[in-house]
């Protein structure tokens, strides 16, 4: 629920910033945007949770009279959590729809979209990515989160203060995944803190159960993990 409503402050912000900045939204019947997310495969989880939010968002929204008396509809296309299929989307939506805003999430995706939202002139927002290259990725991507980078080094930081000196790491093979690692390595060893062993995952993933074994062998006094999906499958393992 909570991830919901973060949702729904983020697609009303997006919504308004679309409507005010555009002279057609003004006049318009309906605002129509696109949202390119995992809504099968491995990020399928995660890509419908965001799919409700967003409808979540926009049933209140149309139901207050949309944005500036516009309704508000959007066009769902499924990537897999996949950087090519991403980019066929994205010119599908924009080039044959010519819808002006995109909602996105993981970082592969949006990295892929990103230098055709500069060309196009396509509004970006991502909920749900983090790897630091985001951060300068495009003037037209808008990032609704913390990147990597400053998350891990307030949580290494507290860490190392903690006491927990050693460390493992479990990341995923993937965009996000190397730069937490990355991440991690660089500010806890900056902290104080010693990495002892790093184990990768692939991209869907759901059997981790060698990869910790190897892990918990090293004797952490914690394990760092950057994985973007089977997040609930790892834990119970």
């Amino acid at each position: 629920m909570r991830e919901i409503r973060q949702l729904n402050r983020i697609l009303r912000f997006g919504i308004a910033l679309l409507a005010i900045c555009t002279t057609v939204a003004a006049h318009a019947d309906t605002i129509r945007f696109g949202a390119i997310l995992p809504l099968t495969g491995p990020g399928g989880l995660i890509g419908t949770q965001q799919k409700l939010g967003i409808q979540f968002a926009l049933d209140k929204i149309n139901a207050k009279g949309g944005v500036l008396g516009n309704r508000v509809e959007v066009v769902f296309e499924d990537n897999q959590a996949k950087p090519d299929q991403s980019v066929l989307s994205f010119n599908k939506l924009v080039d044959l729809q010519h819808l002006p805003m995109i909602f996105t999430s993981f970082s592969g995706p949006s990295l892929a979209m990103a230098p055709l939202a500069t060309r196009k002139k396509v509004l970006l927002i991502n909920a749900g990515a983090q790897a630091d290259a985001l951060s300068k990725a495009s003037p037209y991507l808008l990032n609704t989160l913390p990147t990597l980078g400053d998350e891990a080094g307030i949580l290494t930081g507290w860490l190392a203060k903690s006491g927990k000196k050693k460390a493992a790491i479990l990341f995923e093979n993937s965009a996000a995944g190397i730069s937490g690692r990355d991440n991690y390595i660089t500010t806890y060893t900056a902290a104080g803190g010693t990495v002892v062993a790093q184990e990768p995952s692939q991209f869907g993933q759901t059997d981790f159960r060698p990869a910790l074994l190897k892990l918990a062998d090293s004797h952490p006094d914690v394990m760092m993990v950057s994985i973007t999906a089977a997040v609930q499958q790892m834990a119970q393992q």
